[in-house]
């Protein structure tokens, strides 16, 4: 998951790919913020709701912000007041889906969706892409992760 924010729009991405690191689907969705840590829950929040659509997987959601992760997994964490029932929601997510565990990875390690995000925000694209057929904003960046990384 990622989130693109600027002037209070922002564009959330959610990939999803198998363990071997191979494209399934992903989505986009565009909307108002009022600041980054809305935009990157919002992106989060698409990404636990994304996997409905894949059956009988163990999902693992992974994005860059750790103040959202950290949100998620800690019951004791100080979220604001104005985040909470979209925390809250998150939680129920992972809770009653195959969700195995929500976790803080690098930008770097996120470019996938990274792109995805940027692309969105650029043209304002909220938008479902399957297997077959990817946004081509991802399809150079799939594979150069998978022709440096040694997944499975």
């Amino acid at each position: 998951m990622d989130a693109s924010f600027k002037d209070f729009k922002f564009a959330a991405a959610a990939v999803a790919r198998d363990p071997r690191g191979n494209f399934m689907g992903c989505t986009t969705k565009i909307g108002w913020a009022n600041s980054v840590d809305c935009a990157e829950l919002s992106a989060f929040l698409l990404g636990l709701e994304f996997p409905n659509r894949f059956t009988n997987l163990k999902i693992r959601i992974e994005g860059d912000s750790l103040k959202v992760v950290t949100w998620i997994n800690d019951p004791t964490s100080n979220i604001p007041w104005n985040l909470l029932a979209q925390v809250r929601d998150a939680r129920a997510l992972v809770s009653s889906s195959d969700v195995t565990c929500v976790s803080f990875v690098h930008r770097y390690c996120n470019s996938v969706a990274d792109s995805l995000a940027t692309f969105a925000f650029s043209c304002s694209a909220d938008d479902v892409w399957s297997r077959d057929f990817p946004p081509t904003c991802i399809e150079e960046v799939i594979a150069i992760e998978q022709s440096s990384l040694n997944f499975g």
